[in-house]
């Protein structure tokens, strides 16, 4: 199989994998948050999105008697299943991880808007439309920058979990101030003339 048809077959798979999952959640009425913030990662690596059923056993594997053996730790989503991105080739995955460390946005890709044909003499709906673009990403290097600081540094401070000194500092400095304040308008042991307040 040439690199051509290749290409052309994973994206076609890709638009129907996108299309079947739109068209049961446009019909299927509204979804809830989590699943919405799951469509919108998904659609954020640009190729397209896919259910994945979940089970909470374990495939392949079973008890004496035929028994299915059940995984421990089982989520929700392993009843319910979940929304992800397609699976990547190397040169996507390559770019999903660049796009991790210095940010970026993903391409939107042309297969995915170009519509979706019909048998003649019907009309299918077009719900690739209403798959989210992909939304630009921080990665870890700019989110380093923008906080301040060197790589190293702010991996020493997660691991010791020390804060930030000059907040601490300019905190205590606060409260001194205001002890002071308050002991010079009422008086006490601090001040030898007296408070202003009698």
């Amino acid at each position: 199989m040439s690199s051509e048809s290749a290409t052309k077959s994973r994206e076609t798979k890709r638009a129907a994998q996108t299309q079947e999952l739109m068209s049961n959640i446009m019909t299927g009425g509204e979804i809830s948050k989590k699943r919405e913030a799951e469509l919108a990662a998904a659609a954020d690596r640009g190729r397209g999105i896919q259910f994945v059923e979940g089970s909470p056993k374990v495939k392949g594997l079973t008890q004496k008697g035929g028994k299915p053996v059940f995984r421990t730790g089982a989520k929700a989503t392993d009843y319910t299943g979940r929304i992800i991105s397609s699976a990547p080739t190397f040169g996507e995955l390559g770019k999903d991880m660049a796009r991790a460390v210095f940010g970026g946005q993903a391409k939107d890709p042309e297969y995915l808007r170009q519509g979706v044909s019909s048998a003649p003499g019907t009309t299918t709906t077009d719900y690739m439309q209403y798959t989210p673009k992909p939304r630009k990403v921080k990665g870890i290097v700019p989110a380093m920058i923008e906080k301040g600081g060197t790589p190293v540094g702010m991996a020493m401070k997660a691991i010791l979990g020390k804060e930030d000194v000059k907040k601490k500092l300019t905190a205590q400095q606060k409260y001194d101030q205001g002890v002071q304040t308050y002991s010079t308008l009422l008086g006490g042991d601090r001040t030898k003339k007296g408070g202003l307040l009698k």
